[in-house]
């Protein structure tokens, strides 16, 4: 009688709080603050809780692509959502653009370096610095941190200048530790860290429009079908705006 009573109770606890198997999201590391955030208080609101997984949006894509059981995938750029729905493994009607992003030049806070990324710029005054970038080849901020490099003109004359990250957050890291002078990140990534100070933030008209999406994958949960629509609601916005991405009012 114990065992049954004990047994109850603990099927009456999962169901309040929506089940045992955590909502897995695999989000752009880009992202992870308002995530997180986001994440808490839908956890507090209904006692559901969500498995986070960051990382650079083409590695997750691969994850996935390789048996991953996620059931939200948040992109940095629209080609992973592509790559994934291309592979038949986004639900049908669910991709959405969340926000925008611009990307910003740093260095340490203490560093003396005056540099700035413009086609009018002298190459030899950065010519001599190291450089974290994000890998062009996964990592959505180093795509478009290519595309700046390629707009001037630099990008092979600077192959031996770079330090590639795995994701945009290793990028800050390079620069806080001192092991890169300079780095290139999302200027909302950058505004995180007080070891680092922004010395520019880079003309848009150097690379393709900065945007971050989200879908449902094949296969996801009611409860992630849930989260999905609050992190798309105005708690989700109004948080993302807070955190200085740019979203575009309906």
């Amino acid at each position: 009688m114990l065992i049954r009573i004990i047994f109850f109770l603990f099927t009456l606890t999962s169901l309040s709080f929506g089940g045992s198997n955590p909502v897995a999201v695999y989000a752009a590391a880009g992202t992870a603050g308002p995530v997180r955030e986001l994440s808490d208080s839908y956890t507090k609101k209904t006692g559901i809780q969500i498995d986070n997984n960051f990382a650079s949006s083409g590695t997750l894509a691969k994850q996935i692509t390789n048996g991953a059981e996620a059931e939200i995938f948040i992109s940095a750029n629209e080609q992973w959502i592509t790559y994934l729905k291309s592979n038949g493994l986004l639900k049908e009607g669910t991709v959405q653009k969340i926000c925008s992003n611009s990307l910003a030049l740093i260095t340490q806070k203490d560093s003396g370096i005056k540099v700035k990324l413009s086609k009018n710029y002298e190459f030899r005054k950065i010519n001599s610095y190291i450089i974290s970038i994000g890998d062009p080849g996964y990592v959505p901020v180093g795509k478009y941190t290519k595309q700046v490099f390629d707009s001037l003109g630099w990008f092979g004359k600077l192959q031996d200048n770079f330090i590639l990250a795995k994701d945009v957050s290793s990028v800050l890291k390079y620069v806080e530790l001192g092991e890169a002078d300079l780095g290139i990140v999302y200027s909302t990534e950058a505004a995180l860290s007080d070891k680092v100070k922004i010395l520019q933030i880079i003309p848009q008209t150097l690379h393709e429009p900065i945007n971050f999406y989200i879908a449902i994958v094949k296969g996801a949960s009611a409860e992630a079908e849930n989260f999905y629509r609050y992190i798309l609601g105005n708690e989700g916005k109004d948080l993302f705006k807070r955190k200085g991405f740019i979203v575009e009012d309906d």
